[in-house]
This record gives C-alpha cells, sequence and structure tokens, in this order.
C-alpha cells in the first residue's frame, strides 16, 4: 500500500514536470514564431539606399538645401511632413506595405538605435546624393557613405537584435532572405556632369558622357559588390529616370514635336544601358545572388507621354508652386487633384505615380526584370 502511494506521488510529480515542460516550451514557441513572423512573410526586411527617390528623412536634421521636411511636402501623408519629397509615400512605402512588414524602413539618421528594436530594415537614402562622393550637396550621404552606415547596422546593431532568434539563421540568414532596393545616379549628372564649375571629379574627369557614364558603372559595381559581401543577396536596381522630362528641364527648354529634352535622356540613357549589362554579370558572378533591374526611365517616359494610360491626367505641370529652385514653394498654392498629377515638383512624381511603378514592379511584368519584387522575395 505503502509503496503503491509513492509510486501514485512520484507519477503525479513527473506528469506535474511534463507539463510544465510541455507549457514553458509551448510559450517559448510562440515566442520565436512571434518574433520571426516577417519570416512567414514575403520578406523579412527591407534595406534602402540611394536619393531623393526613396529618401525618408534622412536629411532634415542638417544644414543642407536638399531636405522636404515642410509643407506642402508629405501633404498627403498620414504624419504630415517626413523628409520625402513627395505628396505621401514613395516605393519604399508600398514595397514595404508589399512585402507584410509592420511598417516602412525608417531613416537611419532618425534613429536612436538604442531604443529601437525592429529588425525589419532601415532606410540610408539621401536626398541629392550620387554614386560619386562629390555629386552630392554638403551633409548628404553619398551612397558610400550609406553603405558605410549599413555595415555599422550588420556589425553591431543585427548581432544584438537577432542573436535569440534561432530561426532567421543568424544575421546572415536575416540578410540573404531581405531586400535590398536601391535608386540612384541621376545627381551625378544633375548635380555634378552638368554642372561646368563641378565636372573635375576627384578621381580624374572624363572627357564626355559616354566616359563619364563608365566611371560611374565601375563605382556602382563596386558598392553593389560590397552590399553582397556584408551579405545582401536580393537586389531591385533602378535604372536612372527620363531625366530630359523632368520639369526642372523641360521648363527651360522647349523642344519641337517632344515632351522631354531628347539630349538629356540620350545622356543618361548610355548609363542605363551599362548598367543593365553589369547587373547581368554579376548576377553571373557572385553566387547565390539575385538581381532586378527597375526600368524607371521608361516607367517616367511613358507617365509623361500618355498618362491618361495610366489614370492620371497631367504628365506635364507640377503639382505645387515652385521656387526658383524647382521645390515647393509653402507660400504657393498646390493643386488639390494631386492624384491626377505625375509631378508634384520639378523633380519628383506624386504619391499617385511612386504607387503606380511600385505596384507594376512588386506584382506586374513591365517594369522591373527578369522578375518582379514578389517573385524575388519568394525565391
Amino acid at each position: 500500500m505503502g509503496n503503491s502511494s509513492s509510486l501514485s506521488l512520484v507519477s503525479i510529480r513527473w506528469c506535474f514536470l511534463v507539463f510544465v515542460w510541455l507549457i514553458t516550451n509551448f510559450c517559448v514557441v510562440l515566442l520565436v514564431m512571434k518574433r520571426c513572423e516577417g519570416e512567414l512573410l514575403l520578406a523579412p526586411a527591407l534595406y534602402v539606399f540611394g536619393d531623393s527617390t526613396v529618401d525618408a528623412g534622412n536629411n532634415n536634421k542638417i544644414q543642407t538645401f536638399a531636405k522636404y521636411d515642410f509643407l506642402p511636402y508629405g501633404i498627403d501623408f498620414p504624419a504630415g511632413p517626413s523628409g520625402r519629397p513627395t505628396s505621401g509615400r514613395t516605393i519604399p512605402d508600398f514595397f514595404a506595405e508589399s512585402l507584410g512588414l509592420k511598417v516602412p524602413p525608417p531613416a537611419i539618421r532618425l534613429v536612436e538605435t538604442t531604443s529601437y528594436n525592429s529588425i525589419e530594415g532601415f532606410n540610408y537614402a539621401s536626398s541629392s546624393a550620387g554614386i560619386l562622393p562629390e555629386s552630392g550637396f554638403k551633409g548628404s550621404l553619398s551612397l558610400g557613405e550609406q553603405i558605410s552606415l549599413f555595415k555599422k547596422t550588420v556589425e553591431e546593431y543585427l548581432p544584438l537584435h537577432l542573436k535569440d532568434i534561432s530561426c532567421v539563421n543568424g544575421v546572415s540568414g536575416h540578410l540573404s532572405k531581405s531586400i535590398f532596393l536601391l535608386v540612384i545616379g541621376v545627381n551625378d549628372y544633375a548635380l555634378n556632369f552638368l554642372k561646368k564649375n563641378n565636372t573635375t571629379t576627384t578621381m580624374g574627369a572624363p572627357p564626355n558622357d559616354e566616359a563619364f557614364a563608365q566611371l560611374l558603372i565601375s563605382n556602382y559595381g563596386d558598392h553593389l559588390k560590397e552590399l553582397y559581401n556584408l551579405g545582401a543577396r536580393k537586389f531591385v536596381v533602378f535604372d536612372i529616370e527620363a531625366m530630359g522630362c523632368l520639369p526642372s528641364y523641360t521648363n527651360q527648354k522647349n523642344e519641337l514635336n517632344s515632351k522631354c529634352v531628347d539630349e538629356l535622356n540620350s545622356m543618361v540613357q548610355k548609363f542605363n544601358g551599362k548598367l543593365a549589362l553589369k547587373i547581368q554579370e554579376l548576377g553571373r558572378t557572385l553566387p547565390a545572388s539575385a538581381f532586378i533591374l527597375g526600368n524607371n526611365y521608361q516607367h517616367i517616359l511613358n507617365l509623361v507621354q500618355n498618362p491618361q494610360s495610366y489614370g492620371l491626367e497631367d504628365g506635364t505641370n507640377t503639382c505645387c508652386g515652385l521656387t526658383q529652385y524647382g521645390t515647393c514653394d509653402p507660400s504657393k498654392v498646390t493643386c488639390k487633384d494631386r492624384n491626377s498629377h505625375v509631378f508634384f515638383d520639378a523633380a519628383h512624381t506624386t504619391e499617385a505615380a511612386y504607387k503606380i511603378l511600385a505596384q507594376e514592379c512588386f506584382s506586374g511584368v513591365r517594369v522591373c526584370q527578369p522578375m518582379n519584387l514578389k517573385t524575388l522575395a519568394m525565391l
């Protein structure tokens, strides 16, 4: 009788311990799933590099001409002016939403990383930035400087926040599944090559636009390989927009039988052609990498020439009243039908135009090749 009671007591204790073990591990599994729910989505993070096209406010706290933290910029953005040089959201905002991320990647300069706790990516883009360090305004982050900040993220921030999350296979696993978006190059022409007093670069001035395009591609390729060496594997790289169709240039020069300045478009197309070849080369030579080339050039050209086919009406005039520099003047009237305009100011499109580009790249077949972003994320 005594032995039976002892065995029953041992059995009860054993069952209790097993129950506690099961509950504890169930809770741990739930915690891991909660921290790893990004892994159940299309991508765990979005990392953004480039210029004002994708800037989220990295220039807000510095003294520079290239900052957009005032109305009417952000007039349609939920939180108001954010530093995005448009009416509302931009490409990274739509990409983040489509990928299932909780929030768009924040501007790295606006984040206090000691208290921030997200692992869904950062935005390093800086308005007026170029591929070459001398192309942007003072204070802006060149592409090289943006990658240096990302390197710090990889070495300091991510290990701290990923160390207890086994499902992502550490920093390398996280980065290999993340999306890397790059939009840059136009300022190397607008603020460097086309400026007579700034054509002598620190690496020697190329004598013509063909040589300059090759110089840019060489530098760009090195930067892309640097990102790869830091862990990036899935790239979305946009070419330079149809620069000659931007109001900042069309307002200065009227060409017969053309809505754009054709010589400027021909100039950047030399870069775009070389970029396409470089992307193909990197895709072949960098193991386990995948590259998408986004055709921003043709997108802008199509919007300007036939806005109605995209549900827009005005492909020529800016939505906001302009300063002499082509930026929005807060004292002037901003259009009310912003969703019908292609351009917000003289160099940037409206949220409506960005949305068309982002959605087409994410799930369409015309803007991004050889696959769309959704397919890339699922690789």
